[in-house]
């Protein structure tokens, strides 16, 4: 299984040579790390879906300039599959050996128009700061060259006694401070970036209005006070991982997920070219109504 997700060179690194590289730099930065095949299944399952609308099926949500899929693991094997990985595991067992747990997955897209600050991940989904230790891994599922993830190296709040407080930088302050300490990681399909919450980091902005980053983020805490709810299908567990313990306490099983799911999808957040389709859908369905019941009440006249 771990040889159809991940490709070998990826596998022969050893996970302590990528903790040290995310404990030293903040980072780990692996250029195609999945084989292509797998990637592709993944996109194919779950890019470009319709928000669901009065259905018992789990779908993504859209915002005015992204797409969200946080129920993935209920829509896609192989992307369910990869986030309980033996390799995904056992590099965040090698960060903190125990007491870690799978706070927030999701496949989401990126479009022009998105705006990210750089920001460091040491806050819960209701925005209070805490010092638990994360690690992040964000994998590409198409290439990116532009709006690519980007890191300011030397900026770990967890030593920074002056910073530790904060979890939003302004660009101004970066430009001056860290210009020359942005990591960029442009890469193609299936390349991953593992880093620490402790260190700033954007999405830089898509300067193409035609490109659209296609990414999947998990996030894993040392500590299992809290996650973002999982939904699961149980048919996508073989035998195995139904009966590893450490993988059903990794996902969470029996602790509390009380964090909502980032983004909230509402109408809302709909952008208009999805408000438009809607509109068109609503408007057909109802035409298609009236004329049913008009032709059943001219039948039932008959």
């Amino acid at each position: 299984m771990e040889d159809i997700i991940f490709n070998k060179k990826f596998l022969e690194i050893d996970n302590v040579s990528i903790i040290d590289n995310v404990n030293k730099n903040g980072f780990f930065f692996f250029e195609g790390a999945l084989n292509q095949k797998f990637v592709q299944k993944i996109e194919e399952d779950l890019s470009n879906k319709d928000f669901g609308l009065n259905v018992n099926t789990t779908n993504p949500v859209y915002t005015k300039a992204q797409y969200f899929f946080s129920n993935a693991m209920t829509a896609s094997k192989e992307y369910f599959n990869l986030i309980t990985s033996k390799k995904i595991f056992s590099i965040a067992k090698t960060k903190y050996n125990k007491d870690f747990r799978l706070k927030a997955q999701r496949y989401y897209e990126t479009k022009y128009g998105n705006y990210m600050p750089w920001h460091a991940d040491n806050v819960d989904n209701n925005g209070v700061l805490h010092k638990n230790d994360g690690l992040i891994m964000i994998i590409y599922i198409n290439d990116v060259f532009d709006g690519e993830f980007q890191l300011i190296e030397g900026s770990n709040l967890k030593i920074d006694e002056n910073k530790r407080d904060v979890n939003y930088i302004a660009d101004n302050y970066v430009e001056e401070n860290y210009k020359d300490n942005i990591k960029s990681f442009k890469g193609k399909s299936g390349s991953i970036i593992i880093y620490d919450t402790w260190h700033f980091h954007r999405a830089k902005p898509i300067k193409d209005k035609n490109f659209v980053r296609k990414s999947i983020f998990l996030q894993i805490d040392n500590s299992d006070r809290n996650a973002e709810k999982l939904l699961l299908t149980p048919d996508f567990f073989n035998e195995e991982k139904f009966k590893n313990i450490e993988l059903l306490k990794f996902l969470g099983f029996g602790n509390v997920s009380d964090f909502a799911s980032i983004p909230a999808g509402t109408i809302k957040n709909l952008p208009n070219k999805q408000i438009i389709k809607l509109t068109k859908l609503l408007s057909l369905t109802i035409i298609k109504n009236i004329i049913k019941r008009i032709l059943i009440y001219l039948k039932l006249r008959n």
